[in-house]
């Protein structure tokens, strides 16, 4: 298996982590063309990371083989491969493992050496923005040139067989409807909102709810990046096929250490943890959830089963309110005490039935599972920071 890694510091835009090793004291603004993170930095050492697909816990082997380690990294990247090679140091041992750096994945050929050799790739990568000043390049043309650059590069590569792309939700909602109840979602749906519209200064956002304004430009960066990735599909007739899996909120135990406690949950995950521990609730905004090992899975299956190929997969178990979270954890957790506040409001629901099927996947772990365990995660890094 070959992990292509890009980014200023050290990302595995494959597989979606990235890692950077800070040092000092002040505020720290993290792009990792995955997530914008700010993080307040308190005197010493943190390790901070975006918190994506590849953190947390999927349960899988790797057994692709590959070329060994490839290095040519800044040397503040060391903390990062000893990150990785704490749960994948058998494979990047015995050559099964093989990392390589993308400086800028959006950039023209930026695949080129990755991709060598290559027979089947999974690309979670595309920007993370939320307020941006410049739409346009900061968020739509990156998602975009990214996504086609992938494909391009695969599309040089006679290995390549398959390519897998992590889209998302807000690839299918139209966040103009507001919460449309009664209606149903499904694949055949899509973000209808155009470059010129996401990009424009005087995008009017008062038309959507305010707890949905900051994700607009987001959304249709992920519906834009799609559209090209299926363009490019049928004006090119690469020898490959694609598909695409498109999760609503993720969530889910890390596989790597929570070394700041809550502060280094990702966003839905942080979600929950303020859904348990806040005495207000989160504004209900996606109340959607889905195991991220589901998910992990969702892609390996795609990867392999030629019933995924050539079409977009919605991946969602459970619709739980932050109230229903709240109940979860007040039933399995005495000791926390929850917001007792309900959040009853009648939405559109999301057809994410047909993945199970058509990957196998049998069912979906609950979300009750999903918060549990969670929450025990979140504890115990909380209780070593604390010295408990």
């Amino acid at each position: 298996m070959k992990l292509i890694a890009g980014g200023e510091m050290f990302e595995i835009s494959r597989e979606g982590s990235f890692i950077a090793h800070l040092q000092g004291h002040g505020i720290a603004f993290i792009h990792s063309l995955g997530a914008t993170i700010k993080r307040d930095l308190r005197q010493g050492e943190w390790v901070v990371d975006n918190g994506h697909l590849v953190v947390w816990s999927a349960g899988y082997k790797v057994e692709r083989v590959g070329g060994g380690m490839f290095s040519s990294m800044h040397s503040g990247d060391g903390i990062a491969a000893a990150q990785l090679g704490s749960v994948y140091g058998e494979q990047i041992g015995v050559g099964k493992l093989e990392i390589v750096r993308v400086v800028d994945i959006a950039e023209k050929d930026a695949f080129g050496e990755a991709v060598k050799e290559v027979t089947h790739i999974i690309h979670v990568a595309s920007p993370t923005i939320v307020s941006s000043t410049d739409v346009a390049n900061q968020l739509l043309k990156p998602a975009i040139q990214s996504t086609i650059g992938i494909l391009e590069e695969a599309s040089k590569t006679p290995s390549v067989k398959v390519v897998v792309l992590t889209g998302s939700f807000g690839a299918v909602c139209d966040l103009s409807r507001g919460w449309r109840p009664g209606y149903e979602y499904t694949a055949d749906d899509w973000n209808p909102m155009r470059f010129e519209q996401a990009a424009a200064p005087d995008l009017d956002l008062s038309r959507f709810l305010p707890q949905w304004q900051p994700l607009v430009p987001y959304c249709a960066s992920k519906g834009l990046a799609e559209r090209a990735a299926w363009d490019f599909m049928s004006s090119r007739s690469p020898p490959f096929t694609l598909s695409v899996i498109a999760p609503i909120y993720i969530a889910g135990p890390a596989i790597l250490p929570l070394t700041r406690g809550a502060d280094s949950l990702t966003y839905p995950n942080g979600l929950i943890w303020k859904a348990a521990t806040q005495k207000t609730l989160p504004a209900l905004d996606f109340p959607y959830w889905v195991d991220v090992r589901d998910v992990a899975e969702a892609h390996v299956r795609a990867l392999v089963r030629p019933e995924a190929h050539g079409k977009r997969w919605i991946m969602s178990a459970e619709e739980p309110s932050y109230s229903e979270i709240a109940d979860i954890v007040r039933r399995n957790f005495p000791s926390l005490n929850p917001s007792t506040e309900q959040q009853n409001v009648p939405r559109f629901t999301v057809d994410a039935t047909p993945v199970l099927s058509a990957l196998g996947l049998g069912t979906y772990r609950s979300i009750e599972q999903t918060i549990v365990e969670t929450v025990k995660q979140v504890q115990a890094a909380e209780g070593v920071l604390a010295g408990k």
